[in-house]
């Protein structure tokens, strides 16, 4: 009878197996998810550099047309005085 396993004792062990399984599984998932993270971190981070060096863009582009419309010609056609 010591050959002999018993359902319950076989069930036990293959539970045991299984959860030893899953848990190896969920380290590599959140393993995974903590590097995705980092990648969204800097990914966001990028987009904030970007964004910011647009709207700079965009405030210089404002002021060289607010120059060349202060120095168009009194005649009104546009053509910045030179």
């Amino acid at each position: 009878m010591e050959g002999i396993v018993s359902e319950s004792q076989y069930f036990s062990v293959e539970f045991f197996r299984r959860e030893g399984s899953f848990t190896q599984e969920y380290e590599e998932i959140n393993a995974q998810l903590d590097a995705l993270l980092g990648c969204m971190d800097v990914l966001e981070a990028k987009t904030d550099q970007i964004f910011n060096a647009a709207k700079q863009l965009v405030v210089e582009c404002q002021q060289v047309r607010a120059t060349t419309s202060d120095s168009v010609a009194p005649n009104d056609t546009n053509q910045p005085l030179r």
